[in-house]
């Protein structure tokens, strides 16, 4: 170099004191702020019930099915079915904003305790659901 430094070489034909005037950029101060889109729980709950009566339309179809249980009935009861499903993660969306808005546990053990209810809650609502 040109005042008697000698040049770090750093590979691939490249020398150190090229990048030494390079002035990184500034970090943003404070955390990124997550811009998701607005989530509508009633939108989601509807979309499910409308897709359970469909499903239970269908499934009501069949001869053999529509002898035991009516059209309306199957309909009715798999639109309630889902649309109490979707309520129920709906539901449990908001506690765990509410209990812990930077979903981030203190403790693995409160995280786990959380985790096994909201599944076990679901898998009873699912199994209800589906009967």
């Amino acid at each position: 170099s040109s005042d008697g430094r000698e040049r770090v070489h750093i590979g691939w034909d490249r020398y150190l004191d090229e990048y030494l005037e390079i002035v990184p950029p500034c970090l943003p101060c404070g955390p990124p702020r997550q811009k998701g889109p607005e989530k509508r729980a009633m939108v989601d709950v509807a979309m499910c019930a409308a897709g359970g009566l469909l499903w239970g339309g269908l499934r009501g179809l069949p001869a053999y099915a529509a002898s035991r249980q009516p059209l309306l009935r199957s309909s009715l009861l798999a639109g309630l079915g889902a649309a109490a499903f979707q309520s129920f993660f709906e539901i449990s969306a908001q506690a765990h904003e509410r209990l812990d808005p930077d979903p981030t546990y203190s403790k693995l053990r409160n995280y786990l305790a959380v985790s096994t209810v909201d599944v076990g809650l679901a898998a009873c609502l699912l199994w209800i659901a589906v009967q």
